[in-house]
């Protein structure tokens, strides 16, 4: 093919696919309230146990199956807003919250979600000038501003590489203790735990708040 477009195959593929019955049937899942309360009530459970990723992955489930303008994603978005303030993830709990409150929140959670919510704004507030501050001390610490090394890209002609009976790397001048003199990419990154639910599996990126 000239181009990376394999929306023909693609199609050619499904149709042999429908015509020889082989297209698997996949059953489409309606919303449902008692569904949706049934995994609410399996994320309450995991949640006295302290299982927080299983805890998330119910809530969620709940809001899939909960339907529009019912009391069931109402108690859907207020409970994730609860786990996901025990994760630290406080913008994602506040966004929750405020859901909630759009949604009509029951009298009877209005006054925790209230807590919860000038809780998770102080919390929030705290962790974004703590990013701030982190953000202006590393920026000036990866600062690397340098004359490239032609045989090596991501170092600095501050050093070069001399052949003999082995390549070896030396400092090409004298060096001032502290100058960086090699800045590139890694080639294994790992994700932290905590991050694991809210995060690309491929290229670790936090996911915003309000697509989850």
């Amino acid at each position: 093919m000239k181009n990376d477009d394999y929306s023909d195959v693609v199609m050619a593929a499904l149709h042999v696919l429908e015509e020889s019955g082989s297209l698997p049937n996949i059953e489409r899942e309606n919303k449902c309230e008692k569904r949706s309360d049934k995994y609410r009530e399996e994320g309450n459970i995991a949640f006295k146990v302290g299982d927080v990723n299983r805890v998330l992955e119910f809530y969620n489930r709940a809001l899939m199956f909960a339907p529009k303008n019912s009391r069931a994603i109402q108690l859907a978005y207020s409970n994730r807003s609860a786990i996901l303030f025990k994760m630290g993830q406080f913008r994602a709990c506040l966004i929750d919250v405020e859901t909630c409150c759009k949604l009509g929140c029951p009298t009877d959670i209005e006054s925790k979600l209230i807590k919860r919510k000038n809780e998770a704004t102080v919390r929030s507030e705290m962790e974004n000038l703590s990013a701030n501050l982190l953000t202006g001390y590393f920026k000036d610490c990866f600062k690397f501003d340098f004359k490239s090394n032609t045989p090596i890209r991501c170092a600095s002609s501050d050093i070069e590489v001399m052949k003999g009976d082995a390549f070896k790397v030396v400092a090409a001048k004298d060096i001032k203790v502290g100058t960086p003199l090699a800045l590139e990419d890694s080639f294994v990154s790992s994700n932290s735990e905590k991050n694991v639910p809210f995060s690309c599996h491929y290229c670790h990126k936090m996911s915003e708040p309000d697509t989850m």
